[in-house]
């Protein structure tokens, strides 16, 4: 459904079909020639509210300024700058599980933006209904976020909360990019302080070994997990299952690691290898692709993770060429602040980048020059 004018609530429940925002949802269509009669979302209530999906589209956003985005329960400050063009997508009645009685409150919002190559610092002012409390006391509420869904979600604990008028503040929360993509930090929800939320996924990295793609991932907790599809694309858009990897128990609060090794004859071109985590009661998580170019000369490639950073960096490398490599890591403005000179064997290899724990916050490059001259770099936040 798409809203061009207002979505007024009298009474009951608009509802989407399913979890696939691209094929479900309500939609709030952003007219840049018709500034000031933006569409609105009006009298949602406890009993009267879009249940799914609900998107803003995308629109430039005003930095220094409160951007409401038609009325669905976010607000974004930019601080300095702007971030370029943003969507929101809202998501409610769905809540993130995590081990024990961990879990998020019934909404969460997803921000995207574009036409930026950098994210200022910002402040979020949330708002929720009680019905989407799940059982988690207001003044217990936190805000998290996630990137991309592929690390834990982490706390940005809160600036200030309104709990007559059901609104979170949160002020400073640090801009970040990924590969000179403004991601503006993937998903935001709220939770309990007493209960952290962590996401299955901390890290996913695919590289080649000869012929075959080795695809190494690794979960912090796990609840009522049944294991991973593995899945494959050739476009990056249709993708196909290559094989299942059972979770080694459906519930841990233990670090496990897993591994699958795709040894498909004849591989050519760029491929794309994904994750589709099933729990036990038939929910799902898809996690971001991973790409890997076969044909000609050996892949050569870096993943890194985790990502945000602590203390240390676990690299996976992947060169033609044996001998010794000079690896880099480069703060915000191009200055080397870390530097090693490992020596690597031709095909795959891991290599622990440690003594990080002093580095500010904020984003880093890792540069890694391969004995044969190759360059490749990888982003990564310190948090």
């Amino acid at each position: 459904m798409d809203i061009k004018g207002t979505l007024t609530f009298v009474d009951g429940v608009l509802k989407t079909l399913d979890k696939d925002a691209s094929t479900n949802s309500v939609d709030l269509v952003y007219d840049p020639s018709n500034i000031g009669n933006e569409p609105q979302i009006i009298g949602e209530t406890e009993t009267s509210y879009v249940l799914g999906f609900l998107r803003s589209l995308s629109r430039q956003i005003d930095a220094d300024k409160a951007n409401v985005f038609n009325n669905i329960g976010l607000e974004l400050i930019p601080n300095g700058s702007s971030p370029g063009v943003v969507s929101v997508t809202r998501l409610t009645g769905f809540s993130y599980k995590g081990v024990n009685i961990s879990q998020s409150i019934k909404r969460s919002f997803t921000l995207s933006a574009t036409g930026s190559t950098s994210t200022p610092s910002f402040a979020l002012r949330f708002h929720y209904l009680d019905s989407e409390l799940n059982g988690i006391s207001e003044n217990n509420l936190l805000l998290f976020r996630t990137q991309n869904g592929t690390v834990p979600f982490r706390p940005l604990t809160k600036t200030s909360i309104d709990l007559a008028n059901n609104v979170l503040v949160r002020s400073n929360i640090e801009g970040v990019t990924f590969d000179g993509v403004n991601t503006l930090l993937g998903i935001f929800t709220l939770g309990d302080y007493t209960n952290a939320l962590p996401v299955t996924l901390t890290s996913f990295a695919a590289v080649a070994q000869g012929p075959d793609a080795l695809l190494t991932w690794t979960t912090a907790q796990e609840l009522n997990n049944a294991g991973f599809e593995v899945q494959v694309s050739t476009d990056g858009t249709t993708f196909r299952a290559l094989g299942f990897v059972a979770a080694a128990s459906p519930n841990s609060s233990e670090a496990r690691a897993y591994q699958y090794r795709d040894a498909t004859a004849g591989k050519q071109g760029t491929r794309y290898y994904r994750l589709r985590q099933l729990d036990v009661d038939g929910k799902e998580s898809l996690f971001a692709p991973q790409s890997l170019t076969f044909g000609g000369a050996l892949a050569t490639s870096v993943q890194g993770y985790p990502n945000p950073f602590a203390s240390e960096i676990n690299l996976a490398l992947q060169t033609v060429a044996a001998g010794q490599a000079t690896v880099s890591v480069l703060d915000g403005v191009g200055r080397q602040v870390r530097r090693w000179q490992p020596t690597l064997a031709a095909g795959a290899s891991n290599l622990v980048l440690s003594d990080l724990a002093s580095l500010p916050h904020g984003l880093y490059v890792v540069q890694v020059r391969y004995p044969d001259g190759q360059t490749q770099r990888l982003k990564l936040v310190k948090e």
